[in-house]
């Protein structure tokens, strides 16, 4: 039976409900701080841990529940006479219910401008610990951390006057998994990244794999609040299979890129038809038409709320998914013509927050941040003598955006907001290029190309030409892009560099003007990571628009330093160094850059060589404090 309770709790939801149903059932309440205030504010009888314990809270509240008369009265086996016999001899009582939730460690690191002694004062160390205790001694304690589960408890309580073992198990394994999540955040952000805890929590189990003889299950990863599969509404349709869920995640990627009506058909984890236009109906007109035949059997993703006009379409042919923020009634009522086809409501689809993207490897995983860059006008360069008109310059930026989720080496033809060929996951690029032609089947006339990556050769070039391309996209960076650029010249095809490979770090030189002004102090500047042999510092201020990270041009030939061919060497491998340090997420990451893809072009990172007689301000290196990153922050507010 349950009759003591210790309830302390940040998140107050429902908790005083669960109170009053304690207090009926003649439950003493032990509580702290404000949930003690609050519930005495609401008629309910309440003993302060303090006059429990006999031990004033203190040290603004760090020390309040880490005390034997807390701990002895949850950890204690009731079967154990010795236990037993050791709380009666210390005046320890037995405490049947923990309701206990812990300080929003992770709402408050993801603040913007946060301060590390901001976010080190919500590290909870009473709450984990109770909870702990609790979920130990679950054969005897009830433990409640998340208001979800307050109706059970309160039903069972009400019913028996306490819980059942199962329910009590239960609620332990989930304090474990809460607490093991807070851990690894805690790790994670005193670490500045070095050392990831990826928690799951499995949703369900799948028939089977990517192939009949793979088991598989899909699992959530923290709490997300965006639109994703995980959250997704199933309205109708048999369950989903890995593949299914693999193709449905990879559609909703491509609608996400787009801020006006837009519509995807996915297969084999290819856009094979993708199309934006004024209206939702347009969009996936356009979009159909782009690959009729590669369609069938597809997933489609919208980033509008499916109409009825689309959904006649849809039961006129088979596919396997509609995925859509919402569907309106009478599209709901059509498909249901199709039982068989799943219906995936996921509510709004907002641009991809900053996450990372997660890939197992034998013996580790891969962990990189999400490609979530829009292209601006910044980011573009024209390469050619012949500039893009407007109308082609939006569809290289629509292809461009279609282009980074086909399997390299990716090519895309486009036309009037729509793909009209696809080249996907081929060895060579010109393959992909001649695969697109075909499958654009002479609507290749006129329209623009996008590459995912350079193009080694001028020969894809030669193939575009013939086909009709009139303008290409493409990150640059070839050793043979003087010879690409000429080709294009030569066929009177506009091109654009994007500077932003897919999948690469881009590198650059820092000039010798450019160190002499750093180092007279005209670039406001400081260290944020140094070793025996190299520092790196960051700079702000408009002076080399793009650059991200920045090395010393070689052999210059100055007093200030002169590199040799090895330490040129071993300059670039420290630069890989600062780049994944740069990429964690500490709050310089956070705060101020993504290495790659990085859109403010006032902040920069530079390497040098240390113990080369440089200093900023004639003061020691030092790393930024978190208030300086927050004034960084405001800066790049204020000018950008």
């Amino acid at each position: 039976m349950i009759k003591r309770a210790l309830i302390s709790v940040s998140d107050k939801s429902g908790i005083i409900d669960l109170a009053k149903v304690l207090a009926e059932k003649n439950v003493e309440i032990l509580s702290t701080g404000g949930t003690a205030k609050l519930m005495r504010d609401n008629g309910i009888e309440v003993k302060d841990v303090s006059d429990y314990t006999g031990f004033p809270e203190m040290m603004n509240g760090r020390v309040k529940t880490l005390h034997p008369k807390v701990h002895g009265g949850l950890l204690a086996v009731r079967s154990n006479a010795e236990h037993m016999k050791a709380a009666a001899d210390n005046h320890i009582e037995m405490i049947d219910l923990v309701v206990v939730n812990l300080y929003p460690f992770e709402a408050t690191i993801q603040k913007e401008g946060v301060t590390e002694p901001e976010a080190i004062e919500q590290i909870d160390i009473g709450g984990p610990s109770m909870l702990r205790s609790a979920a130990k001694n679950f054969q005897s304690v009830t433990v409640l951390t998340d208001p979800a589960d307050y109706a059970v408890v309160t039903a069972e309580i009400q019913s028996a006057g306490d819980t059942t073992p199962e329910t009590r198990r239960r609620l332990a394994e989930k304090v474990f998994q809460t607490t093991a999540k807070y851990d690894a955040m805690i790790a994670e952000y005193l670490s500045h990244g070095i050392t990831k805890h990826i928690v799951l929590e499995k949703i369900q189990d799948l028939r089977y794999g990517e192939n009949p003889h793979q088991s598989a299950s899909v699992y959530k990863r923290g709490n997300p609040t965006q639109a994703c599969i995980p959250n997704a509404e199933v309205l109708q349709g048999k369950p989903l299979s890995y593949n299914n869920i693999m193709d449905a995640d990879g559609a909703l990627a491509v609608v996400r890129e787009f801020s006006e009506p837009a519509v995807v058909f996915i297969k084999h984890a290819n856009p094979c038809g993708t199309a934006t236009a004024s209206t939702i109906e347009a969009a996936y007109q356009n979009a159909y038409a782009g690959d009729p035949k590669s369609a069938f059997g597809g997933i489609i993703a919208l980033n509008r709320p499916c109409t009825q006009a689309i959904a006649e379409h849809l039961v006129s042919q088979f596919f396997e998914i509609v995925l859509a923020p919402d569907f309106e009634p009478e599209a709901l009522k059509t498909l249901e013509q199709k039982p068989n086809m799943r219906v995936l409501k996921l509510g709004e689809i907002q641009p991809d927050p900053a996450q990372e993207s997660v890939r197992p490897i034998s013996g580790g995983m891969l962990v990189q941040d999400l490609d979530i860059k829009q292209l601006s006008a910044a980011d573009l360069k024209v390469v050619t003598e012949k500039a893009p008109t407007p109308e082609q310059m939006n569809d290289l930026k629509f292809a461009w955006h279609v282009v980074k989720h086909v399997k390299s080496n990716a090519i895309v033809f486009a036309k009037d907001g729509m793909t009209v060929g696809v080249g996907a996951g081929q060895m060579s690029r010109v393959d992909a290029v001649e695969i697109a032609i075909k499958k654009a089947d002479g609507r290749e006339k006129g329209s623009v190309l996008a590459s995912d990556a350079f193009f080694p050769f001028a020969d894809s070039i030669d193939a575009a030409a013939e086909a009709g391309v009139t303008a290409i996209i493409q990150p640059g960076g070839s050793v043979r892009d003087d010879e690409v650029i000429a080709a294009c010249n030569q066929k009177g095809i506009a091109m654009v560099f994007t500077g932003t490979r897919l999948s690469s770090l881009k590198i650059t030189i820092m000039e010798k003007s450019l160190f002499e002004k750093i180092a007279d102090r005209e670039i406001p500047s400081f260290t944020i990571w140094e070793d025996d042999r190299f520092m790196a510092f960051l700079t702000i201020g408009p002076m080399a628009e793009g650059h991200t990270l920045v090395i010393p041009k070689k052999n210059w030939g100055t007093e200030l330093f002169e590199l040799s061919d090895s330490e040129y060497t071993d300059l670039l491998t420290a630069s890989k160094t600062v780049a994944r340090l740069l990429k964690q997420k500490t709050a310089c990451d956070r705060v101020l850059m993504q290495v790659e893809g990085f859109e403010v072009p006032h902040v920069h990172v530079h390497l040098i060589p240390a113990n080369q007689g440089f200093s900023l301000a004639g003061a020691q290196p030092k790393s930024p404090s978190m208030d300086e990153l927050s004034k960084v922050h405001q800066w790049l507010i204020r000018t950008n």
